[in-house]
């Protein structure tokens, strides 16, 4: 089966309140993709932790959004970029899948 990750990194989460609903509501939204599971980290000591450990951050951002597509390739989001209310839902959703490969003409010979 593939499976998708999704984790939301936020080390200060009063900061984040906003974030966090939009990502909550990502979520339920996502509810009826078996694949894909998304979490939350707010535990600063381990989000601080991970950042020291990790290359999922902007230098100046201890809050993400980190997304494992199914083939292992791994992508980041700062959560100061997510700007719009329904950025995460498509971010996560444009970046858990593939781009579709160009077909090869020869197939329809």
């Amino acid at each position: 089966m593939y499976k998708t990750r999704v984790l939301t990194l936020v080390y200060n989460k009063g900061d984040y309140n906003e974030e966090l609903e939009t990502i909550k509501e990502t979520g339920r939204k996502s509810a009826n993709r078996f694949g894909l599971r998304i979490g939350v980290v707010s535990e600063p000591k381990l989000v601080k932790k991970l950042k020291k450990e990790r290359s999922w951050f902007s230098d100046a951002s201890m809050n993400s959004i980190i997304l494992k597509r199914y083939d292992g390739e791994i992508f980041h989001l700062d959560l100061v970029q997510m700007n719009e209310a329904n950025h995460a839902f498509f971010w996560i959703w444009k970046k858990s899948i593939k781009e579709v490969e160009e077909l090869n003409e020869q197939i329809f010979d």
